[in-house]
């Protein structure tokens, strides 16, 4: 059980009339779907880098030795397990656990 803090825009007629952040205590999925916004953001220049790395593999591949095909394959299955996990929280930022 971790506390956060939740901000609370009040709006009315003429726009923002008041913010509220009270703390809250989370667990499990509510935890996760709290935490998953930062993950994301923070995933999206990682996720550039190994769009750019697929492709450098996918033009050596040819020339590469049987040591190095095995290192990259290895490092796309370590990648798509990471890329799983970041699916997920998207899945459950947008409520569809």
């Amino acid at each position: 059980m971790t506390q956060y803090q939740q901000r609370i825009e009040h709006y009315g007629p003429g726009g923002l009339i008041g913010v509220e952040t009270p703390t809250v205590e989370l667990t499990g999925e509510a935890e996760q779907a709290h935490l998953s916004p930062d993950r994301l953001r923070n995933a999206y220049q990682t996720l550039r880098q190994w769009s750019v790395d697929a492709a450098t593999n996918h033009t050596n591949w040819p020339t590469m030795t049987n040591a190095q095909k095995d290192a990259a394959q290895r490092e796309t299955i370590r990648r798509l397990g990471i890329l799983m996990d970041r699916l997920a929280d998207l899945l459950l930022l947008e409520g569809r656990t």
